[in-house]
């Protein structure tokens, strides 16, 4: 189920008792449970939805999940997760953590010095290319702190790095795929 699909409560004394609200040939049907472990497979934040109350409430019902809910927690803002990338590499150094340059903007009225270009404004928390623009001068970047005034959004910048193509990695246990 999607997280818009679910409602729950959380007792200190019961666990929690999840609802799922779904349509099926247009009639409402409520599946209320109390799950014995949980996959979460969707982000728990983007550009138009919150669903942190739904982790915290898992969280405060103790439910056993392949992901934490801590993981789940800490994962819902990019920002944060570079900054603990960035204590990781202060730890290990550069040359055996490397990352890309990045700054951070918690609103529009420091951004007043051009990055390198070109460069990617990443305006809030969206997935799949949303809040994302190549920027190719400084007229471009200063036209664009206007919109971030406006979105009220804090935003990243970070240089454009030309590719041909996206690689994922992934490794359970011994084992690496890419794709």
């Amino acid at each position: 189920a999607e997280f818009k699909e679910i409602n729950l409560s959380a007792y200190s004394s019961n666990g929690i008792l999840i609802n799922i609200n779904i349509y099926r040939n247009g009639i409402h049907i409520v599946r209320s449970f109390r799950p014995d472990f949980v996959l979460v497979r969707q982000y728990v934040k983007d550009a138009n939805e919150d669903w942190i109350n739904i982790i915290l409430g898992m969280q405060y019902g103790a439910v056993p999940s392949v992901n934490t809910m801590r993981a789940l927690y800490n994962f819902r803002d990019k920002p944060w997760v570079f900054a603990e990338l960035l204590k990781i590499q202060r730890r290990l150094g550069v040359e055996q953590f490397p990352l890309i340059n990045q700054a951070y903007y918690p609103n529009y009225r420091k951004m007043f010095v051009s990055p390198p270009f070109p460069s990617i404004i990443k305006i809030g928390q969206a997935h799949q290319g949303l809040g994302k623009i190549i920027i190719n001068n400084h007229c471009d970047y200063h036209e664009l702190t206007s919109l971030i005034e406006m979105s009220k959004c804090y935003s990243t910048i970070e240089p454009f790095i030309y590719g041909q193509c996206d690689i994922y990695i992934q490794k359970i246990g011994h084992n690496y795929k890419a794709f």
